[in-house]
């Protein structure tokens, strides 16, 4: 599995579908200390089957909280990462669901060449593959540098960049589990980067539930913004 999937009806094809994938995207799941990477073996127990993985996930490590907080950290690290990968415009809300679950939604204006709905071949562009995985996983950066991350954190994300991942390195003869950890380490160091405008994204959505372009751009004028090209990370 090369290409990565841009719309939220491309995610839900594939994770319904998931047995297309390379049986091999086993090897790692994402890097933050030694729990994660005591995942791998547990993990390739169950095979690359979406709904199987979650469910040894969630078994292993429990439901994660869905908290309040947790959303907003998580909706502000996909914003923040998305602005300094160059996003013309970001939106985000949360929402609590009827089961007490919070959640949320990012909405981004990317430029021409990184529009939705165009698939991109990690093998072939490789740059746009990583900036992609880094957008995807940034919701779990976000989490992370707010304390507020679990094991079982954004299974969804996790899961599709994991596959790409482990796809794309048993292709280049790779280390899927320092590619991963790149992956992920990059997200987390661009919201660092724009600290300042992530702690004030998450307080507006703290407070209004909801925040609109316009907004974004009033807070990145007050507090700036670091742009950073994103390079091939493999």
């Amino acid at each position: 599995m090369n290409s990565i999937l841009t719309t939220r009806a491309q995610r839900r094809a594939f994770r319904s579908n998931t047995r297309r994938a390379s049986k091999k995207a086993t090897h790692t799941t994402p890097a933050r200390g030694k729990h994660h990477v005591a995942n791998v073996a547990f993990v390739s127990k169950f095979g690359t089957d979406y709904h199987t993985w979650t469910a040894a996930m969630l078994l292993r490590h429990g439901l994660p909280s869905y908290t309040r907080n947790t959303a907003i950290a998580h909706e502000a690290g996909h914003a923040i990462a998305a602005l300094s990968l160059g996003a013309v415009a970001t939106a985000a809300e949360i929402f609590e669901d009827r089961a007490g679950v919070w959640l949320g939604w990012n909405d981004v204006t990317w430029p021409e060449e990184n529009r939705p709905g165009r698939v991109i071949n990690a093998l072939e562009e490789p740059a746009l593959a990583s900036h992609a995985l880094i957008y995807g996983l940034a919701g779990l950066a976000g989490e992370q540098l707010a304390g507020l991350d679990h094991q079982a954190s954004s299974l969804d994300e996790v899961y599709e960049a994991l596959a790409i991942c482990v796809s794309v390195t048993h292709a280049r003869r790779l280390d899927s589990c320092a590619l991963m950890d790149r992956l992920l380490t990059s997200a987390r160091e661009r919201i660092s980067q724009n600290g300042a405008l992530f702690d004030a994204v998450c307080t507006h959505l703290d407070g209004a539930g909801s925040i609109d372009p316009e907004a974004v751009a009033r807070l990145k004028a007050k507090h700036g913004l670091e742009v950073t090209p994103c390079a091939a990370l493999w």
